[in-house]
């Protein structure tokens, strides 16, 4: 709720009063606010991924240790990606070191691999579940 409220501020600022200040930091501000949303679900203990991640899950497992603390890790690994990109806004606003164009490929090259990773990871999860509830079940039938 208080994303949209700053990005509907951020709009009227630009649109309604041709806000150039805005318009100049606006790479940074979406991604600062993103990073900081992202970041403080981590400190409250309740990842923005879960509620996604809720949706594609047995309701049974919403309190198992491995899917929070892969919820955690999707989490954290946005954050990481949301703050690199406010540092990456920066340097482009502030023209340090790269072409603006590196910038853009380093910005979108980071929110590709946290889109694998989101798909990847917890897919790696459950088939190492699997795979460990399999060799469970196959120590316990030798031992019967």
């Amino acid at each position: 709720m208080l994303i949209e409220c700053i990005f509907s501020l951020a709009s009227i600022a630009v649109i309604g009063f041709q806000n150039l200040w805005t318009i100049r930091h606006m790479g940074v501000l979406a991604s600062g606010m993103l990073a900081t949303a992202t970041w403080f679900s981590v400190l409250i203990r309740k990842p923005f991924t879960l509620d996604y991640a809720r949706t594609h899950t047995d309701r049974s497992l919403w309190n198992d240790p491995v899917f929070l603390r892969m919820n955690f890790i999707l989490t954290s690994a946005w954050g990481t990606i949301f703050t690199l990109n406010a540092l990456l806004a920066f340097g482009k606003m502030e023209s340090v070191l790269l072409q603006p164009w590196q910038y853009e490929t380093i910005s979108y090259v980071l929110l590709v691999c946290g889109a694998i990773l989101t798909t990847w990871y917890p897919n790696r999860i459950r088939s190492r579940a699997a795979r460990t509830a399999r060799e469970r079940g196959s120590e316990e039938s030798v031992r019967s």
